[in-house]
């Protein structure tokens, strides 16, 4: 099921739709590849091949778990996550599923290498590599700075993290290769951007430079947006907010309807060049998926993680405390708190950001596409 073409080589890489970050780390490793290589590549979220209303009802029970009750997704995450059990039961009746699925299209596009960016085609890959079905190199691109249970597997599988802690946990767990190459960011995050508290704009309100806060909700929108907009503008005048609902239209117009007026705010749908707006950004909110805290930390913007879910999004956050890269906030008057406190303290927001850019910032991409390019002899 390989196939060189002669400089012309194929890869494919396959995500899942249970969050954002899985499909933006699969854009990414293409942009990196087509960039690099000048190869073919394919993007395809396995859950495509299912039923359209069979992903639609999956999809829509995970947002409305998370949104409903978290204590009974915890459960779930928790019962998934260990080393036995039905978690890794389920696991590989899964596995077995999704393997007759992508056989079917590695005989279609016969690439060269498969890169994984989440456990349900990792799964499908490792059958199929089990059972002689494909025989090239297979890759896993860890997305949060925590390791899921299910992505362990001690097959030929090459993995690519974004921390050493969880490189030091694949190793003690008996995975294959393991490289700390950063998670892949798209490459619009690697462009020059100006950064500094106060950016170009020094507009002031009562004496003082106005503090930018860019409010991200994630893909789906799923921070409550409503409530945490309402209390900042009414927390005070020094703020001027930006929000992404991302694909969550109906919270889009709603914040509108109750909110146009305010000249404090702009309100955005889905946002195709987030890098620009995180470049004129004094402040980030936002959830702590694993893709998402990546590009703070790539554009050195101070980062607020509001209310984590349950799950990789506390893993990922505990990580940023751990480092002291990033704040936390668990109620609305912390998190209001927390901004007046920066609008305040502008030293301490200038402190926080020159630990942001002293840190090595790596997009990831580029080093996982070298790899490829080595395992394949691509030159």
């Amino acid at each position: 099921m390989t196939q060189k073409n002669q400089g012309r080589t194929r890869i494919m890489i396959l995500s899942a739709p249970f969050g954002s970050g899985h499909r933006q780390a699969a854009r990414a490793i293409a942009e990196w590849w087509e960039g690099a290589v000048g190869g073919e590549c394919r993007e395809l979220d396995v859950f495509e091949l299912l039923p359209a209303w069979l992903t639609r009802g999956l999809v829509n029970t995970y947002l409305t778990s998370l949104q409903i009750d978290q204590r009974l997704y915890r459960r779930l995450y928790r019962a998934s996550n260990r080393s036995s059990g039905r978690g890794l039961a389920i696991r590989g009746l899964l596995n077995k599923f999704f393997a007759g699925q992508i056989a079917r299209e590695l005989d279609r596009y016969r690439p060269a290498a498969v890169v994984c960016t989440h456990a349900t085609p990792l799964g499908g890959m490792v059958t199929l590599g089990r059972k002689g079905c494909f025989r090239g190199p297979v890759y896993s691109v860890v997305t949060d700075y925590t390791v899921h249970r299910w992505l362990i597997y001690r097959d030929p599988v090459t993995y690519f993290v974004g921390c050493e802690e969880n490189a030091r946990e694949l190793v003690a767990a008996g995975a294959g290769q393991v490289t700390v190459s950063g998670i892949p960011l798209r490459r619009q995050f690697c462009r020059p951007a100006a950064f500094g508290p106060g950016g170009d704009e020094q507009a002031a309100t009562a004496g003082r430079p106005v503090l930018r806060v860019l409010i991200s909700g994630g893909g789906h929108g799923l921070l409550p947006l409503v409530d945490l907009v309402g209390a900042l503008l009414a927390g005070g005048d020094g703020l001027k907010l930006t929000v992404v609902c991302g694909r969550a239209d109906r919270l889009r117009d709603r914040l509108l309807r109750l909110f146009g007026r305010e000249d404090r705010l702009t309100v955005l749908g889905l946002v195709e060049d987030m890098a620009a707006l995180m470049g004129r950004a004094d402040l980030m909110i936002g959830k702590a998926g694993g893709v998402s805290v990546s590009e703070a930390l790539q554009m050195a913007v101070p980062m607020i993680v509001y209310a984590p879910l349950p799950g990789q999004e506390e893993g990922n956050c505990n990580w940023l405390l751990s480092h002291q890269l990033a704040r936390r906030a668990d109620s609305l008057s912390e998190l209001v708190g927390m901004v007046a406190g920066l609008a305040d303290d502008r030293a301490d927001l200038r402190r926080w950001r020159t630990r942001l850019l002293q840190r090595p910032r790596c997009p990831g991409g580029a080093m996982i596409v070298e790899q490829l390019k080595e395992d394949l002899q691509l030159g």
